[in-house]
């Protein structure tokens, strides 16, 4: 009669079980997390039917899903996560779903992270229409993101993280209207971004990091996507300005543009932001979710799972951004804004925390003056030209005449003195 199996969280329990064993109950809900499975995967589950819920997070299997697993049922949540699964995601339940009154109420996810899973990601998966949280990040996935994908329009949570993805950012990603996190970073996609993420209103984190995405920021961050905690495009090729509509994401707490060729100043409205005063919010992505975030402190790399809402960061560092630093940012006191390294490669940036002093930090008169030597540049150069010309032609011209004067009265048998020595022979006479 047993319909749970929970044993969670005994590091020290071992599964030893035999491959051949049936088991003489169906169950509904098993939990072995931290627990060590020997003999890889579980085939004893083979013949359990009516699973809701599968959860062997951490439990040291290894090798390729077996191809039995393919032919069950769907399993509305299933954690494999941080595991040494490895091979293709074909072998994903993918029979028809057996729910039935016995089954609490679940949202469907599926946990395959830190695993090392490679290849495509298979089109069985866009079957997965219920999916509410889909995670597989740190694997060696390859390819791009397949169209059928956006049958997955109840996805709150995506992530796709530390794969070898590439191409475009597909446009349907916009049809995820309950998208609240989208963390696609270190891949190798590229392109603009889609327009059409605009629809995504209630998207709280965008992590785009560690690609080769292109373009401008565009104005929509901000001016519809306005909810955001965490906007992070670090490591890209972005190109302009950063937009003003930014400081619309006004409990924005984390943001990172660093290393990309963003121009112009820093913006004064991010002195607005009040998310970068305290900490605001804990959002819960639900049972199992990992939101990894690598952010750069003090030189040093992290990344922040559980605890990445107690994150307050700003990078702007490697950009080609000019001008003086914002006072607003130090009114930012949840902020390390002292930290010279978080504007750190954009040499052209001045004025405190930064030991380069800005032109007109001290002399007012500073800025006009420069403007005016700019301006009046070009002509003293010429004029300095002007000067060696003349005093070459004048110098050489001079020469030339006394060297003919001398030719000429050695042709009439006469040696003449320097005219500078005549003059002093004729005041000694």
């Amino acid at each position: 009669m047993l319909k749970e199996l929970n044993a969670a969280f005994n590091s020290k329990l071992i599964f030893n079980v035999s491959r051949e064993w049936l088991p003489p109950f169906q169950l509904i809900r098993i939990d072995l997390s931290s627990c060590k499975i020997e003999n890889g995967f579980p085939q004893w589950l083979r013949n359990q039917r009516k699973l809701h819920r599968l959860k062997l997070s951490n439990t040291t299997i290894s090798g390729p899903l077996p191809t039995w697993l393919q032919t069950m049922p769907i399993i509305p949540f299933i954690d494999l996560s941080h595991n040494n699964l490895s091979g293709s995601l074909i072998n994903l339940p993918s029979g028809d779903t057996n729910i039935d009154d016995d089954s609490d109420f679940i949202q469907p996810r599926l946990y395959l992270q830190n695993n090392n899973f490679n290849e495509s990601i298979p089109r069985s998966l866009c079957k997965r229409t219920d999916l509410v949280n889909l995670d597989l990040s740190k694997n060696s996935l390859t390819g791009k993101i397949p169209k059928c994908l956006k049958n997955l329009y109840k996805l709150q949570f995506l992530r796709l993280s530390s794969n070898k993805l590439r191409g475009v950012l597909p446009s349907f990603i916009g049809n995820f209207s309950w998208l609240s996190s989208l963390n696609l970073d270190d891949n190798n996609f590229s392109g603009e971004l889609p327009a059409e993420i605009w629809n995504l209103r209630i998207l709280a984190v965008l992590d785009l990091g560690d690609n080769a995405f292109c373009g401008k920021i565009p104005e929509w961050i901000g001016e519809k996507v306005n909810r955001l905690l965490v906007f992070r495009l670090h490591n890209n090729n972005f190109t302009g300005e950063i937009p003003r509509s930014l400081c619309k994401n006004l409990e924005l707490q984390i943001l990172d543009v660093a290393h990309n060729n963003l121009t112009g100043t820093i913006p004064h409205c991010l002195g607005e932001l009040q998310g970068m005063l305290q900490n605001h919010y804990h959002i819960d992505f639900g049972e199992g979710t990992e939101e990894g975030l690598i952010q750069v402190m003090k030189g040093t790399s992290l990344e922040y799972t559980k605890t990445w809402y107690y994150v307050n960061n700003i990078d702007l560092s490697s950009n080609k951004l000019v001008g003086e630093i914002p006072v607003e940012l130090t009114a930012l006191y949840a902020l390390t804004l002292i930290d010279p390294s978080i504007y750190g490669g954009n040499k052209d940036l001045c004025g405190a925390p930064l030991p380069k002093i800005c032109p007109n930090h001290d002399d007012p008169t500073a800025t006009t003056k420069n403007k005016y030597e700019a301006v009046d540049g070009p002509n003293k150069v010429w004029f300095h030209v002007d000067i060696i010309c003349g005093f070459a032609t004048g110098f050489w011209g001079v020469i030339i005449v006394l060297v003919l004067k001398k030719h000429r009265k050695k042709s009439d048998g006469m040696t003449i003195l320097p005219s500078v020595q005549l003059k002093s022979l004729a005041s000694a006479n």
